[in-house]
């Protein structure tokens, strides 16, 4: 592997940590619609890559570790046990709400 993918920005995308309807902490969650570069987000398992703004630092992706139904799913739903979540919506549709996990490595 050559390096991480730089630059990829969180800044503007970037969820504040909620508490989901148990009361239970939230993962922080950073989000893109699909048209707007989430087609583009790596999912493969293993690709390393940069965030800026604030959630910056460097990253490997787990891949997709859950996919959603907008119309179904709770904040219960969300995947617990990284340091990071990505949701996009695939091919746009809200049932199909991929749930890509990221581990910190720096």
């Amino acid at each position: 592997m050559s390096g991480p993918r730089a630059g990829i920005p969180s800044s503007t995308r970037a969820a504040a940590p909620s508490t989901s309807p148990s009361g239970t902490p939230a993962h922080p969650t950073i989000a893109e619609h699909w048209s707007c570069r989430g087609k583009d987000f790596p999912d493969d398992a293993g690709t390393v890559i940069r965030l800026t703004g604030v959630h910056e630092g460097v990253y490997r992706v787990e891949g997709i570790v859950r996919m959603l139904d907008q119309d179904a799913a709770t904040t219960d739903d969300l995947p617990r046990g990284y340091d990071l979540l990505y949701q996009t919506c695939l091919n746009g549709q809200s049932s199909t709400m991929s749930i890509t996990a990221l581990t910190r490595l720096g």
